[in-house]
């Protein structure tokens, strides 16, 4: 009795640790916009409206520390799943991906999904994220379909250029793909939609924890369906989550353990992130959907690019058919260059042939040197050299008039 007295009262004290630690950090409260003032650059906020009724932020950083105002290229940065456009800016000044092309003289947009906090006090026209649960509703077919079209139409009307150079990482390429596919008169407001490690196509997946997890799918949708929820977690166990993963990863040996969260994230460990931006990077617990991670968990599972899957019975009415239609990948037009890492565990090269073999117009797939994994995309800091100056070659050859539509210029393998 006494035994499960002390063990009831050590698990009380760990699960409200955070009432009473405080994080080493400040910075880990910051949100994006506070980053990226503290880190020295402009920003600017723009609301973004859907045709769904959601309110978005887009952030531009319309030059970089050297103040320069002229016409340039513009650049839409597009977050995955479970991630936000904070997440572009982690690195710091001259070096996270947002910042290191501000200051090369690009005109940076930071794309805000759905279901992301994004500092707008308003998350819908009607619905309140925190009480009302069909605000959840949505996968990556949504965030496709009406945030990023909006968003795409908001930084063109801003900026004034008819087309954009789009960068979208792992999830965050579905919804590119998703929109291309779905709406193919956006292929044309594209420069380049440039991918990297993108999560489009699974015919192969080297990630055994979630391929397990995949066969869980339709009894998660299930549990949902007979709760009403369509959010994973109770909005206050998200927030008590978040303080405490905050608080918790700016302490030992708590910190070792975020780390190690961060630089494992997939089958193989990341060596180029460094142990001190980890209590930046895993900064709070995300709001994820019951349908955003269902339809990744079928997507593993089946192997196939499809609209969410509802069942046969929705499926009937919402499609007209007992399975969701294939999304159409040769309707995908824009210039498409495919960034990778030979041992990122979660985009496997078979998928990104088979993506490479269906779209009509991929200009070039690039190999990262040396092992560079999923999350090395935004963390790693020496990804300076070794993927955005890559990229920015991309970009400045395309817009000098040195690569041609559907041209092939496929690196080595």
């Amino acid at each position: 009795m006494k035994m499960s007295l002390y063990g009831s009262i050590f698990f009380l004290l760990l699960v409200n640790f955070h009432f009473f630690v405080e994080a080493i950090n400040p910075e880990v409260y910051f949100n994006t916009e506070e980053r990226i003032r503290k880190d020295g650059y402009p920003v600017e906020l723009h609301p973004v409206s859907t045709e769904d009724g959601y309110i978005l932020n887009l952030y531009r950083i319309p030059y970089g520390l050297k103040e320069d105002k002229k016409n340039r290229s513009v650049i839409l940065f597009v977050h995955g799943q479970s991630a936000s456009p904070y997440h572009f800016t982690v690195l710091g000044r001259k070096i996270a991906p947002a910042y290191w092309f501000a200051d090369r003289g690009y005109d940076v947009w930071l794309f805000c999904a759905r279901g992301v906090d994004c500092q707008n006090p308003r998350k819908h026209k009607t619905l309140d994220w925190d009480r009302d649960q069909i605000y959840w509703d949505f996968s990556f077919d949504e965030i496709g379909l009406y945030d990023l079209s909006a968003s795409i139409d908001v930084v063109i009307n801003k900026t004034g250029h008819n087309k954009i150079f789009s960068v979208c990482h792992s999830m965050g390429c579905s919804s590119v793909h998703a929109l291309l596919a779905e709406r193919p008169e956006y292929n044309k407001k594209l420069k380049i939609n440039i991918n990297y490690a993108p999560m489009v196509v699974f015919k192969e997946f080297d990630y055994p924890l979630m391929i397990f997890f995949s066969y869980t799918s339709s009894l998660i949708k299930n549990i949902s369906r007979i709760l009403g929820h369509h959010l994973i977690l109770p909005p206050s166990l998200i927030e008590m989550l978040t303080d405490t993963i905050r608080r918790l990863c700016g302490i030992q040996p708590w910190k070792n353990s975020c780390y190690t969260f961060l630089s494992v994230f997939g089958s193989r460990q990341s060596f180029l992130i460094q142990e001190d931006i980890a209590e930046l990077a895993v900064n709070g617990f995300p709001r994820l959907s019951v349908r955003q991670m269902t339809h990744l968990l079928d997507h593993i599972n089946k192997g196939e690019f499809r609209k969410y899957d509802y069942g046969i019975e929705r499926n009937r009415v919402i499609y007209g058919r007992k399975f969701p239609p294939l999304y159409n990948l040769t309707l995908c037009s824009a210039p498409t260059a495919i960034f990778h890492g030979e041992t990122d565990s979660l985009t496997d090269i078979q998928n990104l042939q088979e993506m490479e073999k269906t779209m009509p117009n991929v200009i070039l797939r690039y190999k990262v040197a040396g092992e560079f994994v999923h999350l090395d995309f935004i963390f790693a800091k020496n990804a300076t050299n070794m993927l955005y100056k890559p990229t920015e070659k991309l970009l400045k050859d395309f817009d000098s008039g040195r690569i041609k539509l559907r041209e092939s210029v496929k690196s080595t393998i």
